[in-house]
Order: structure tokens, then C-alpha cells, then sequence
């Protein structure tokens, strides 16, 4: 069974708003690992500031080791396994470059140890385009199949209200 992700559409605009403000830029979504479909489940989102990037130009970006480290500890609170992502611009190629596939090397055993073996993914975004991969059970890449943004739609409540309003004035009356 191939890996998978989804997200909220509305999660997913408030990533790539800032995703897209200049290419290399960068965040973490937390999300839920279900081992039963192989699904990494995008919860929430924490776009990265200037001031928490070690490096940036047009090219490459590296993360701070102290938001690195924050990142780690945000995913431990919540329960939840970290999922990166970061842009290649409007108009780049959807495909991790050679120095995000080096800094992979040394992060993702890294991280992966520091959150007890949980899964761990990465996004590239560019235009309307992405690529992902995961790292489920060791230390190898494995490519995110599909990629699911969804909408979700919350039930007003006003049936259960009014049956309640209802209720309450014959009671009264």
C-alpha cells in the first residue's frame, strides 16, 4: 500500500499563503500518522519566520537549529508527527533539489529519532504543482502516492437548537 496525505483545503491555503510569499520559503504542518491506510492526516500548520532560517537565497533555504529543535518539541506536545514543506516558487519545478535531498541525510534519522521512530514527510510545492515524500519505516524515502486537499464543512447545529428551543417551551408552557 502506497503512502498518502490529506488536508484541509482551508489549512492547506493558509500553508501555501505563506509558502508562497518567495520561493524557499518554509513550515511545518503537525500531522496524524493511521498506519491502517498509510495516510498522514494534516492537522495544523506554523509557517516559519526570516528571523527562525539560518539561510536563505533564491536556491536553498536551512532551517535554525533552535526552530528546529522548537518544531520537534511542537509535534511531542501534540502527539502528532511533523510533516515540513516549503516552496519553489510560483513558477519553480515541484521537485526536491539536490541540497534538499543532502539535508534529508542527516535531519530525518535525526528527527525521526527524536520522536520515538514516528513517520516523518516532506512537501515541495511550485505553482499549482507538488511532490512528497515519506519516511515510514527506516530511513528511506518513499514517495506520497496521492495527495488529498479536501473541504470540510461544519454542520450548522440549528435542527438539534431548534428541537431544544422546542423542548424548552413546552416544558415552560
Amino acid at each position: 500500500m502506497s503512502a498518502r496525505a490529506s488536508v484541509d483545503a482551508d489549512l492547506w491555503a493558509e500553508a501555501t499563503a505563506h509558502l508562497f510569499e518567495r520561493p524557499e520559503q518554509v513550515g511545518f504542518f503537525l500531522a496524524r500518522y493511521d498506519a491502517s491506510d498509510r495516510t498522514f492526516h494534516l492537522t495544523a500548520w506554523r509557517g516559519l519566520g526570516d528571523e527562525e532560517l539560518a539561510h536563505r537565497s533564491r536556491y536553498h533555504v536551512e532551517i535554525a537549529d533552535d526552530a528546529k529543535t522548537e518544531a520537534i518539541k511542537w509535534a511531542t506536545r501534540e502527539h502528532a508527527v511533523l510533516v515540513e514543506a516549503h516552496s519553489h516558487g510560483r513558477r519553480g519545478d515541484p521537485e526536491f533539489s539536490g541540497s534538499d535531498l543532502a539535508g534529508f541525510g542527516d535531519w530525518v534519522p535525526h528527527v525521526r529519532w527524536r520522536l520515538r521512530g514516528a513517520p516523518y514527510a516532506a512537501i515541495v510545492v511550485a505553482g499549482d504543482a507538488l511532490d512528497a515524500l515519506a519516511w515510514i519505516d527506516d530511513d528511506t524515502p518513499e514517495q506520497i502516492e496521492a495527495f488529498e486537499i479536501t473541504h470540510t464543512l461544519v454542520p450548522s447545529g440549528d435542527t438539534l437548537g431548534s428541537i431544544a428551543r422546542r423542548e424548552a417551551r413546552r416544558a415552560d408552557g
